[in-house]
């Protein structure tokens, strides 16, 4: 956590709420993207999980009614940018960041206008090269316990269905 911290103050990430990711495409660019993304045939099997290309720009997010307009509040949206340097701490830039599994914790998270939310994470890889790829995160408001097994599930699920990504997709779920 403290890397991930020091990375986001070497970047001038905010942690306080008055700057947000940005909303780095708009819904046009982010269809074209989306439609002919290698992991967009996966999506069916991936209803419950979000996505996010590299750099951090969510490409998909789904998820319950109110879970996601709480998170719009927030700019965690289609088309935002969560990268560290974007978002500070949270679970898909710092797995992105370090290729490891994480869990962030409520005031984990570098921005305190995500100190409400608790995320888990995991890269996956690319199967030839070894290289991260992508990462697939669970996010859930107001949780007073983190889920390690969430990661886990989202993580061996992609594993399993070993998709051609070549970018960084990020799925989050």
């Amino acid at each position: 956590m403290a890397n991930s911290w020091q990375r986001c103050a070497a970047a001038d990430a905010s942690s306080d709420a008055r700057r947000l990711p940005v909303l780095r495409m708009d819904v046009d660019e982010l269809k074209d993207y989306r439609s002919g993304h290698p992991i967009a045939v996966l999506l069916p099997m991936f209803r419950d999980l979000l996505g996010e290309r590299a750099g951090g720009t969510l490409m998909w997010v789904q998820g319950h009614s109110g879970t996601l307009r709480r998170a719009a509040r927030m700019n965690f949206a289609e088309g935002a940018t969560w990268s560290e340097a974007e978002a500070g701490t949270n679970a898909p830039g710092t797995a992105l960041a370090v290729g490891q599994p994480v869990q962030i914790f409520a005031a984990e998270h570098y921005n305190s206008a995500v100190h409400p939310w608790s995320c888990s994470a995991a890269p996956v890889r690319d199967p030839d090269s070894g290289r991260v790829r992508a990462a697939v995160t669970g996010a859930r408001a107001r949780q007073d316990h983190a889920e390690p097994a969430r990661w886990g599930r989202s993580a061996a699920m992609l594993d399993a269905a070993r998709p051609p990504v070549t970018d960084g997709t990020v799925l989050c779920g």
